[in-house]
C-alpha cells in the first residue's frame, strides 16, 4: 500500500464503524475494541493496518485483522498468515484476517496458500462489491470518503453527496473540511486522474455556504430519522401520544407507522 493512501486509511480505520464491520463479518457485532497494531517476536516485527477485538452477540470474543490493499500482491495470503499467527500468539484468541482491496485494476489476488498439508485462507473483499451507502450512512467523516471507491453506479451523484455531507459533518470547520477534501482527492487517484479532476470540478462548483436546513436531502434525512425512531418506540409499546411528543410527527403519520408495525 503506498504510504500516502496507507496513512489516510490507517488513521480512518483505527475504529471502523459498525455499519462497515457488519458488511464484512459473519456475526452480529456487540462491541469493538481497537488493539495495538504492532506485534513483535524476537527479531520479527509486523505492523498491521487495523487490529480489533470483536465481541459478537453469540460466542467468544475474537480478533479481526484488516489490511487495506491498493495493488495485487501474489504473496498476500502468506503475508496475512504471518500477521495472524503473531496476533494469535500475542492475544491467544482466534484471529480472522480480512483484506479489503481498493485498487483500480481487477482483483487477482489469491486468498489462500498451502504447503505440506497446511492451509491458510482469508477473505479478500473488493471494495467495489460494497454499496456506496455503506459509507454514505457512516457518521465518521473518514469513512464517508470511501463511498467514491465503492460499487460504481451514478458516480457524479455519489461525489456530490459526499461533498454535501462533508459540509454537514465538518459543521463549518473550514480547516477540517479542506483537510478531508485533500484526503478525498488523494484517494480518488485510485480510480485515475480523470476521476480526481471530476471531484475537483464538483468541489469548485459547490456553493461556499449552504443553508442545510433548507436542503431537501437534509429535510428528508431528518424525516427518515424521526420515522425510524417512532417505529422503534411503537414496537416497544410506547403510547402514541408520547411518541408524537418526542418525534413531532403528525398523528396521521404515526397511526400509519403503527399499522405497519402491527402487520
Amino acid at each position: 500500500m503506498p504510504n500516502e493512501y496507507d496513512k489516510i486509511l490507517r488513521e480512518t480505520f483505527k475504529k471502523p464503524k459498525l455499519n462497515l464491520l457488519q458488511q464484512i463479518l459473519p456475526v452480529k457485532v456487540i462491541s469493538v475494541q481497537p488493539l495495538p497494531a504492532k506485534v513483535q517476536q524476537t527479531i520479527i516485527e509486523r505492523e498491521a493496518d487495523t487490529v480489533l477485538q470483536i465481541t459478537p452477540d453469540k460466542g467468544v470474543p475474537f480478533i479481526v485483522h484488516i489490511e487495506w490493499q491498493s495493488t495485487n500482491d501474489r504473496q498476500m495470503a502468506l503475508r496475512m498468515a504471518k500477521y495472524d499467527i503473531l496476533l494469535y500468539e500475542c492475544y491467544r484468541k482466534n484471529v480472522m484476517g480480512i483484506v479489503i482491496y481498493v485498487g483500480e485494476k481487477k482483483l487477482t489476488m489469491k486468498n489462500s496458500f498451502t504447503f505440506f498439508g497446511q492451509q491458510y485462507t482469508c477473505p479478500i473483499i473488493d471494495i467495489r462489491s460494497l454499496s456506496p451507502q455503506v459509507f454514505l450512512k457512516s457518521d465518521d467523516v473518514g469513512e464517508l470518503l470511501l463511498a467514491v471507491l465503492a460499487k460504481e453506479g451514478d458516480r457524479l451523484l455519489t461525489i456530490r453527496e459526499v461533498l454535501f455531507k462533508l459540509r454537514i459533518k465538518t459543521k463549518g470547520d473550514i480547516t477540517k473540511y479542506k483537510e478531508k477534501i485533500k484526503h478525498l482527492e488523494l484517494i480518488s487517484q485510485l480510480r485515475g486522474k480523470a476521476f480526481q479532476k471530476q471531484i475537483q470540478k464538483e468541489e469548485e462548483n459547490m456553493p461556499i455556504t449552504i443553508d442545510i436546513k433548507k436542503d431537501l436531502r437534509y429535510q428528508q434525512g431528518v424525516l427518515e430519522t424521526k420515522i425510524e425512531s417512532a417505529q422503534k418506540m411503537l414496537e416497544k409499546g410506547i403510547p402514541l401520544a408520547v411518541v408524537k411528543e418526542v418525534t413531532g410527527l403528525s398523528m396521521t403519520r404515526l397511526k400509519a407507522i403503527c399499522d405497519k408495525v402491527k402487520h
